[in-house]
């Protein structure tokens, strides 16, 4: 299942509630200004990579996102564990 959208019509921290339902997901992020993903396992955020940063510094810079293309991807593991 992927749920694309706009961060116009909804918030990270939404998108995040939302695929902390699911068993594993990755929700990307697209802003003029950055490719970003946060990953989430077993209702864990886990992981997040925006470039070369990772943890939890990124997590908290794209929790504040108001403009982009969003897609929620579900069944995606981390590929590592950086929160």
């Amino acid at each position: 299942m992927a749920i694309v959208g706009t961060l116009q019509h909804v918030d990270v921290p939404s998108l995040l509630e939302l695929a902390r339902q699911l068993p594993s997901a990755a929700l990307l992020l697209y802003t003029p200004e950055q490719r970003a993903t946060i990953f989430v396992q077993h209702n864990e955020v886990v992981h997040a990579v925006a470039g070369h940063r990772t943890g939890l510094s990124v997590l908290h810079d794209l929790l504040a996102v108001k403009q982009g293309v969003c897609v929620l991807n579900e069944g995606v593991a981390s590929p590592e564990r950086t929160i």
